[in-house]
């Protein structure tokens, strides 16, 4: 199902690629501070070198706002391919529904289709663009902090990225647990769409029929339901993303436990711990980014069926 949703992308490609080559630029700005710490204390301080101190802080000055202009450059593109993946999905829903007989509606629920055609858009088209933008951010943080940690001190690389191992495991299993809940839920607010739109449209009805009392009970039914299937999705998400985020982030105590101690062996220096300090930020930060991501995906991925399964329709 994901696939198939990325697949939607493919008429934007020009863009969105332009758009991820503005990323790969910006995140490698992003990247280069730490670095600059690392070389002015190990190499310009000990030789009191302010020439080279000062080209330094000036060269990261210049990559830090060229980071900047690249990332307000992706910005516009990515905004601008995610609304135009907006505008053409919805078109060609209602185009689908628009060809349709009298019989498929008289099957379906108008609050559902236009649950659909709106709210099922909207969470596809946020996590296509924003969370592709974000996943794949952040997914090149990782790797360029994870290479430059081996690069610095490759020992203390390994040691800091083995918990990285551990998130990835029960971010598959927690998946597993959550899709059915979220896929539940995403069809018990099409059922209170379908109902609050045809009880509105058909309200002097009801109040001609004196069903004010039913009617409110049945919503009141539904909204519970809908409540009791995030209220699950809630309790299965903290009983795992706590975990995994202490995981993550006891990397901060094998990266100072094992800094110290290659510093003591002479096998590293204070400037290489300061930048792997730096680095941490762009390295646990993502994590905690990606986990949040990945919860949105499954949301979308709920979403998605129900549009595909309007556009698969014969």
């Amino acid at each position: 199902m994901v696939r198939r949703l990325y697949g939607l992308i493919t008429p934007y490609r020009r863009t969105v690629a332009l758009g991820m080559v503005c990323l790969v630029l910006s995140v490698a700005a992003e990247l280069y501070p730490p670095l600059v710490w690392q070389l002015v204390i190990d190499e310009g301080l000990p030789r009191f070198d302010w020439a080279f101190i000062g080209w330094q802080i000036a060269l990261m000055v210049v990559v830090m706002a060229l980071g900047q202009l690249f990332s307000a450059v992706r910005g516009v593109l990515l905004e601008r391919a995610g609304q135009q993946l907006t505008r053409d999905m919805r078109l060609r829903l209602y185009e689908k529904l628009q060809g349709q007989s009298a019989a498929y509606y008289a099957q379906r629920r108008t609050g559902d289709l236009l649950s659909r055609l709106t709210s099922d858009v909207e969470s596809v088209q946020d996590v296509l663009v924003r969370g592709t933008d974000s996943v794949v951010a952040n997914a090149l943080r990782l790797v360029g902090v994870a290479g430059i940690f081996i690069w610095l001190q490759p020992t203390l690389g390994l040691i800091v990225l083995t918990p990285m191992l551990v998130v990835g495991l029960l971010l598959l299993r927690y998946n597993k647990r959550v899709r059915p809940v979220y896929r539940a839920a995403r069809e018990r607010l099409g059922d209170i769409s379908a109902r609050l739109a045809d009880n509105l449209g058909g309200m002097r009805v009801i109040q001609s029929f004196a069903q004010e009392r039913r009617e409110r009970a049945a919503v009141a039914s539904l909204s519970q339901q809908y409540y009791d299937d995030q209220v699950q999705a809630v309790m299965v998400r903290n009983r795992v993303f706590p975990i995994i985020r202490w995981i993550a982030n006891f990397g901060n105590v094998l990266m100072l436990a094992g800094g110290a101690y290659f510093i003591a062996i002479g096998q590293f220096t204070l400037g290489g711990l300061l930048a792997y300090r730096g680095y941490g930020r762009y390295f646990y930060g993502p994590i905690d980014d990606l986990v949040n991501i990945n919860d949105l995906v499954q949301r979308a991925a709920a979403a998605g069926r129900r549009i595909f399964e309007v556009l698969d329709a014969p």
